[in-house]
Parts: structure tokens; C-alpha cells; sequence
């Protein structure tokens, strides 16, 4: 079951999510399936970050139903398919048999994004081959 490391981290993926949700917002408004569920993940996200933000580090943590319900809105957000059903939510079509629920969102790419590279005192990345200098 996808975990948060800490509140911080918790913030970091709400805002991280908020803004790529914001950025699907220009789908067609004929995918009212999808808009659905970029609007209920806009709304779950703003209520957890409104409570995070009563609460801080007392937040309660996520029901198991209600992070699942959030997970699979999101995935419809992002890729336009229903994760369960295996199928487009607005359109007709095959979903390609190798297609993932990760595909559309891999829980803890917000950490990724926001990583760092660890540099030593002259400056360099941290490492030992070419572009796989160690992250922060």
C-alpha cells in the first residue's frame, strides 16, 4: 500500500499533483469521464491539503479506500483509462495489452522530479558513471 515518508512528503506529492491535474485540464470537454475524474482529484487533494494544513504532523492518515479511490481517479486523470476495467473511460478502442496503472501514475514521481544531485566541494556530481551522479 503506497505510503507517505512524512507530512513534507505528503505536501510535496499534493502540490506536485494539483499542478499536473491543473495541466490536463485542457483535455477535450467531450472526455467527461476523464474531466470527472481530474475534478474529484482536485477535490480530494484540496480537502487533504486543507486538512494537512489544520493539522500538520496530527493529520490523520489516509483511509486505505479513500487513497485507493484517489489513486484510481488520478490514473483515469492522467491516461484517459479506467485501471480496473482495463478500458478507455470517454472513448472506444484497445487498451495496448502491455499498458500499466504506473504507466499513467507511478506512486512517488513527485520525489523524482524534485530530486537533487549530490555534489562534492568542487562542485562535481556524485558518481561513478556518466549521468548516474547520486540524487537527493
Amino acid at each position: 500500500m503506497p505510503q507517505f515518508n512524512s507530512i513534507r512528503d505528503e505536501k510535496d506529492a499534493i502540490d506536485y499533483l494539483l499542478e499536473k491535474l491543473e495541466g490536463k485540464k485542457s483535455i477535450s470537454d467531450l472526455k467527461v469521464n476523464q474531466h470527472y475524474s481530474i475534478d474529484e482529484s482536485i477535490k480530494l487533494l484540496e480537502l487533504r491539503k486543507e486538512n494537512i494544513d489544520v493539522f500538520g504532523d496530527d493529520t490523520p492518515e489516509w483511509v486505505i479506500d479513500e487513497l485507493e479511490n484517489l489513486l484510481n481517479h488520478i490514473r483515469i486523470a492522467f491516461s484517459g483509462i479506467d485501471p480496473t476495467e482495463r478500458e478507455y473511460v470517454d472513448t472506444d478502442g484497445t487498451v495496448p495489452e502491455t499498458w500499466s496503472p504506473s504507466d499513467a501514475f507511478q506512486w512517488g514521481e513527485w520525489r523524482i522530479v524534485n530530486a537533487r544531485s549530490i555534489t562534492g566541494s568542487d562542485g562535481a556530481p556524485l558518481g561513478y558513471s556518466p549521468n548516474g551522479e547520486l540524487k537527493h
